[in-house]
C-alpha cells in the first residue's frame, strides 16, 4: 500500500506545468474592433497586438503594436483566417477593449456577436466597450500621445472619472432585459493642431453615449443630453457644470456628490415619473466678479445651476421619448413598484408606451464650497 501511495505522490508532484505556454509562442490580443464589412462578407474584425520587443524605451524604432484585420461571415472564421498568417497562437484572455463601428451597431445589430465574444472562458466579460463614429478599425492606427498604443488610451479614457463605463457583461444583461436599454460610450476622431504651421493630428475624444434599442444603435446622447443622462443614472454624474451668468461672464462648479431618486406613479392609463435630484458642488472658477460670501449671490448661482441641470435632463428625456428607447430603466422602476401591472399589461409593449410618459423634475443644488477667495483677487477696490 505504501508503495502505491509513493508512486501516486510521485506522479502528482512530477506532472509539471502541462498547459504551459511560453510568452514567445503566443500572440496577446489586447483590443478588438468589429465593423460591418465593405465587401460581400458580413463582418470585419481587427486586432491590436502589442509587440514586446518594441515596448522597451531603449529599443526605439517601429511601432510598439501590430494591427491585423480580415473579413468573414462569422467572427470565429475571421479569427482563424488571421491566425493562419501568424506564427503564434492567439490569446484573448488579456483583451481589455472592444470597439464597435457605428455602421455595424446601427444597421446590423450587435447581439449575434456576443456568442463568439463570450462562449469560452478565455474571453473576458470585463472588457470595456465603446462605439466609434464611423468604422472602428482606423482607431487602432491613431498614434497615442500618452499611452503606448491607442487601445490602451481609449480604455483609460472611457473608464476615467465622470464617464459611465460599460463592459461586455453590462451591455449583454441590458440587451436581454425588458424595461431598460443599453448605452455605450461613444468616441470620435478630432483633428487638433496648435498653430497654422503645424500638421493637424488625429486625437480620440469621448463624444457622448450611443443609445441602443434592443441591440441596435438608434441615436447618441451628446453635450447637454449626455450630461442630462448621467444626472438620472445612479452612481454617476458629470464632473463639472459651467453656466453663463451675464453676456461674457461664466461660473463653473465642481459636482462633488449627487443623489437621484426616481418614483413612478400610475393613475389609470397615465404614467408619471417624479425625478428628484440633489447635487452638492463647489465653485472652481468665477469670472462674474460676484461676492460669493453674499448669501443672495450664492442663491442666485444655485438657482441658475438648477435651471441648467433641468434643461439637460429634459433634453435627454426628449431623446428617450423620441427613439422609444428606455436608456435609464424607467420600466424597471415600474416593475419593482407595480409588479402585477408590469407583467400583465406594460411589459409586452413597453417601448410604445415611452412617448406618452410624463416626467416631473425637481433639482436641488447646494454650493458648500466657494474656495479660498470670495472675489477675483485682481478686482479693483471700489
Amino acid at each position: 500500500m505504501k508503495k502505491i501511495m509513493c508512486v501516486f505522490m510521485i506522479c502528482v508532484l512530477c506532472t509539471g506545468c502541462w498547459d504551459l505556454e511560453e510568452i514567445n509562442d503566443v500572440t496577446i490580443v489586447v483590443a478588438t474592433a468589429l465593423d460591418k464589412s465593405e465587401d460581400e462578407k458580413k463582418y470585419r474584425a481587427s486586432f491590436q497586438i502589442p509587440l514586446p520587443g518594441e515596448l522597451a524605451p531603449e529599443t526605439g524604432g517601429g511601432k510598439p503594436y501590430y494591427v491585423d484585420s480580415s473579413t468573414g461571415d462569422a467572427v470565429t472564421d475571421i479569427n482563424a483566417r488571421i491566425q493562419s498568417r501568424l506564427p503564434r497562437k492567439f490569446i484573448f484572455s488579456h483583451r481589455r477593449l472592444l470597439l464597435l463601428g457605428e455602421p455595424l451597431a446601427a444597421e446590423m445589430g450587435i447581439q449575434p456577436l456576443f456568442d463568439a465574444l463570450t462562449r469560452t472562458p478565455q474571453k473576458r466579460l470585463t472588457a470595456y466597450m465603446a462605439v466609434t463614429d464611423g468604422p472602428a478599425y482606423p482607431y487602432f492606427n491613431i498614434q497615442s500621445q500618452m499611452e503606448l498604443y491607442s487601445g490602451e488610451m481609449i480604455r483609460e479614457l472611457i473608464q476615467s472619472q465622470g464617464v459611465y463605463t460599460q463592459n461586455l457583461k453590462n451591455v449583454m444583461l441590458k440587451i436581454n432585459q425588458t424595461g431598460i436599454e443599453a448605452i455605450i460610450p461613444y468616441i470620435k476622431l478630432k483633428e487638433t493642431k496648435v498653430s497654422k504651421q503645424e500638421k493637424s493630428k488625429g486625437q480620440i475624444e469621448l463624444h457622448g453615449y450611443a443609445q441602443l434599442k434592443e441591440d441596435k444603435m438608434v441615436g447618441t446622447f451628446t453635450d447637454d443630453a449626455a450630461e442630462g443622462l448621467l444626472w438620472m443614472i445612479k452612481d454617476a454624474h458629470p464632473l463639472n457644470t459651467s453656466l453663463q451668468v451675464n453676456e461674457d461672464q461664466f461660473i463653473s462648479v465642481n459636482n462633488i456628490q449627487s443623489e437621484t431618486s426616481i418614483t413612478p406613479v400610475v393613475e389609470g392609463e397615465d404614467i408619471t415619473f417624479d425625478l428628484s435630484l440633489h447635487v452638492t458642488c463647489g465653485v472652481v472658477e468665477d469670472s462674474s466678479n460676484k461676492n460669493l460670501f453674499n448669501n443672495k449671490n450664492i442663491e442666485e448661482v444655485q438657482q441658475k445651476v438648477e435651471e441648467k441641470i433641468k434643461r439637460q435632463m429634459n433634453e435627454a428625456l426628449e431623446l428617450i421619448k423620441k427613439n422609444k428607447a428606455d436608456s435609464i430603466g424607467f420600466g424597471l422602476y415600474i416593475k419593482h413598484r407595480y409588479p402585477y401591472l408590469w407583467n400583465q399589461s406594460l411589459k409586452k409593449n413597453w417601448p410604445e408606451k415611452i412617448p406618452s410618459l410624463a416626467f416631473h423634475t425637481n433639482v436641488d443644488v447646494t454650493i458648500e464650497n466657494i474656495g479660498l477667495i470670495s472675489e477675483n483677487l485682481t478686482k479693483e477696490e471700489e
